[in-house]
């Protein structure tokens, strides 16, 4: 993989990211949390729930489903020619909804709140985004090579060199390891990061 194109993508990918990150945060903070609003509501009854231990675990499907989806579609963008506007797009989406959900914890809930989000997203935070921006860069240089292709451009160097082939399988024994610890190791210890009462 030719370093600078990698640095270049790199810092792209990770700009669209921050740009989603930026717009979840502002949205969330203009969005109505009051004491009569939905969305304060919603997230009350959740922290009850985990409080009194009556939070139904999700199944280990859905918890794999939310670890590998961002990163299954940035990765299968890079086998198409749209990929290239895909790839961004959905590193703002997934930017916005994580930071949007972190900041309505935290207005609504306060320290619970922050306790919670670093509970419920820390670790797809601390594996998922690191591997969702590496597979993403994975991803925008193999779409850029069949655009160059398609266009009529002579393919150089491999298509998927070998350096890409090692840190997508390293992301994807992270990521398992991640949704393998969400579904079988937080659920048991959920109820502790609420405050009683």
């Amino acid at each position: 993989m030719d370093k600078q194109l990698y640095r270049i993508i790199l810092s792209l990918v990770s700009f669209v990211f921050i740009l989603g990150v930026t717009a979840g945060a502002l949205l969330a903070y203009r969005v109505d949390a009051g004491p009569d609003s939905a969305l304060n509501a919603y997230l009350r009854d959740y922290a009850g729930l985990l409080r009194t231990g009556g939070a139904a675990a999700a199944p280990v499907w859905r918890t794999f489903l939310d670890v590998f989806l961002f990163p299954s579609l940035v990765f299968l963008s890079g086998f198409t020619l749209p990929g290239v506007a895909a790839i961004p797009l959905l590193l703002l989406v997934r930017g916005f909804m994580l930071s949007f959900s972190v900041t309505a914890l935290v207005a609504v809930l306060g320290t619970d709140g922050l306790r919670l989000a670093l509970w419920e997203l820390g670790p797809q935070c601390i594996v998922g985004v690191p591997c969702l921006l590496i597979l993403s860069v994975c991803g925008a240089h193999t779409a850029l090579k069949l655009l160059m292709m398609a266009r009529g451009g002579t393919l150089s160097g491999k298509l998927f060199p070998r350096p890409l082939i090692i840190r997508t399988g390293i992301c994807i024994v992270l990521l398992t390891a991640c949704a393998l610890a969400d579904a079988y190791l937080m659920p048991g210890l959920q109820n502790r990061i609420i405050s009683p009462g």
